[in-house]
């Protein structure tokens, strides 16, 4: 429920209520070009995504985040990202 006040000039108002319902499913997103089991220490990986949506209208933002050690390793924010491991671990989530 959306509730909206309107004030004039000489100080007389109202207010009104409406219920907005979005229609449609959630986009689908998948994870593209990860590897199937361990990188080489020094090899790029490089990661992308596949969303759909209903709506051919929709557009969508992106956050990426890869840690090392529980630590901000790479960051981004486009459709994928690209980093190069190093001897510890990484883990990926978007």
């Amino acid at each position: 429920m959306t509730s909206v006040t309107v004030t004039d000039g000489a100080g007389q108002s109202a207010t009104g209520k409406i219920t907005v319902t979005a229609l449609g499913n959630p986009p689908s997103a998948v994870i593209t070009g990860a590897p199937a089991g361990k990188v080489d220490e020094g090899k790029k990986v490089s990661l992308g995504s596949f969303v759909t949506d209903e709506n051919p209208f929709e557009t969508f933002s992106y956050t990426w985040r890869v840690f090392k050690n529980g630590t901000p390793y790479a960051t981004g924010s486009n459709a994928g990202i690209s980093f190069i491991p190093t001897t510890t671990a990484c883990t990926t989530s978007r």
